[in-house]
């Protein structure tokens, strides 16, 4: 139901630029996430900067400088933690609904802020140094997390470069299912990600 109700905002959102656009392009990304993931607990600190894929489509419809990009992307944000007991690393996937609003100049240099509508798909950990949590699941974490992502891109040609930060607004995890477990770990709060990706117009209007 919450994809249902973010897809039918994303497009009544964009829809005034899709049907107004001076211009408009639609094309794929791909690239990396590098970043890390936060926790509440003491005697638990982050680790070592992980990286992850990310990789999709997109659209962008532009009128007087000004565009709407929405986006559908998988992507990848890892979390490395630091315990007394050993390390370990989780690994969540998503599906990333995005919609980012900007400005561009020329049509080459670009700056760019949006809610990202993110819908977890898979949870792994994997241990480093015997670390291991016996319950650990995709229910720790909640399947629907709302994200920002700002940032800036330069277009040549076909070819579109972008980085961006990329942020969690409220819990990853998720407390009702943590409390199930008979070893609960507050593993994260949130996630803080940079993405480095290169796109590709396969359209390109005018």
């Amino acid at each position: 139901m919450r994809n249902k109700i973010y897809t039918l905002l994303l497009l009544a959102a964009t829809w005034p630029a899709l049907s107004h656009a001076q211009s408009f392009s639609f094309g794929a990304r791909a690239g990396v996430h590098r970043g890390t993931h936060m926790t509440k607990v003491a005697s638990v600190n982050e680790g070592v900067v992980q990286t992850g894929f990310t990789g999709g489509v997109f659209a962008r419809a532009g009128l007087l400088g000004w565009f709407a990009q929405p986006e559908i992307m998988f992507s990848q944000r890892n979390g490395a933690f630091e315990t007394p007991n050993g390390n370990f690393i989780n690994k969540l996937n998503y599906v990333d609904i995005n919609l980012m609003l900007g400005w561009s100049l020329f049509d080459v240099v670009r700056v760019n802020a949006g809610p990202s509508f993110m819908q977890l798909l898979t949870a792994a950990q994997e241990k480093i140094g015997g670390y291991n949590d016996p319950g650990f699941s995709k229910d720790y974490f909640n399947t629907s997390v709302l994200g920002l992502q700002f940032g800036g891109g330069v277009d040549l040609g076909k070819f579109c470069f972008d980085i961006r930060y990329d942020m969690t607004i409220g819990d990853v995890s998720s407390t009702r299912a943590r409390l199930l477990t008979t070893n609960p770990k507050d593993y994260t709060t949130g996630s803080r990600q940079l993405i480095f990706t290169l796109g590709y117009k396969i359209v390109k209007l005018p």
